[in-house]
């Protein structure tokens, strides 16, 4: 009897500590610290994404940019085998989430404004699907840097083709 009381007690001991850990642990204040992200995929070397330069060229005149532009992609892989690839668009103040192919990126399913379409923390996005977060955009970022395509795309490449007469 008095075995089975100390291991009772040993067990509510265990409990208390192991549910103070955890509650503290669910409390803090940057619970998304903990994240696993999608792996990363080289978008140069996927067939689907093989037109990314094109692609951004393509968008970048449709906002009638005439001046350099420095660009970050990166190419994400989902658990369900989905890739589609955030393009950071830093002088445009804009990230456009695309799927590849050869769908213009002005129609993507998801064209963040990061002045309008960024909060500051989770509690501001109030239930919205469209909004992100700073810290969101920082972590992107920070992964695009290191695992994503850079490219620049220079002014002369943005000049409109004029028709021959």
């Amino acid at each position: 009897m008095m075995q089975t009381r100390k291991y009772f007690l040993r067990f509510c001991l265990f409990s208390v500590l192991f549910q103070a850990n955890i509650s503290s642990a669910l409390t803090q204040d940057t619970p998304s610290e903990i994240t696993v992200y999608p792996e990363v995929f080289n978008v140069t070397t996927d067939k689907n994404f093989s037109s990314y330069r094109q692609s951004v060229v393509d968008f970048l005149k449709s906002q009638h940019v005439h001046k350099t532009n420095n660009i970050c992609i990166l190419g994400e892989k989902y658990t369900d085998g989905t890739k589609s690839a955030w393009i950071i668009w830093n002088e445009g103040k804009k990230l456009i989430l695309w799927d590849g192919g050869d769908e213009p990126l002005s129609i993507s399913r998801r064209i963040l404004n990061l002045n309008k379409d960024v909060v500051s923390d989770e509690t501001d996005i109030n239930g919205s699907n469209y909004l992100v977060t700073r810290s969101w955009v920082r972590k992107l970022k920070k992964r695009c840097d290191k695992h994503g395509t850079k490219i620049t795309i220079s002014k002369s490449e943005l000049k409109p083709i004029k028709n021959k007469k």
